[in-house]
């Protein structure tokens, strides 16, 4: 079974897959909640594979990523003075 992870879904395009993928703007806070939401979802997905009483019958890959697209910025005051926008610097 070792290798069976390096193969991409994208070679495989005859097999299910379901990718959601989307780039947010979150505070600290926001970060903080969402990671420990994923953990939830980590542990709910091991509960169901656990309980499952079925044989399995395929090998599937789950990732569950947050990380930055950007660095954070220091020029906060247009922050401030307009809390829709967001300055961030490319990394």
């Amino acid at each position: 079974m070792p290798g069976i992870g390096k193969t991409s879904h994208h070679q495989q395009r005859d097999q299910p897959c379901s990718t959601i993928a989307y780039t947010v703007y979150v505070s600290d806070t926001g970060y903080k909640r969402i990671l420990d939401r994923l953990e939830q979802c980590k542990t709910e997905i091991r509960s169901i594979i656990h309980k499952d009483e079925e044989p399995p019958t395929q090998v599937y890959q789950v990732n569950l990523q947050l990380f930055p697209k950007t660095k954070k910025s220091e020029k906060y005051e247009t922050v401030a003075a307009n809390p829709h926008a967001r300055i961030f610097d490319c990394i």
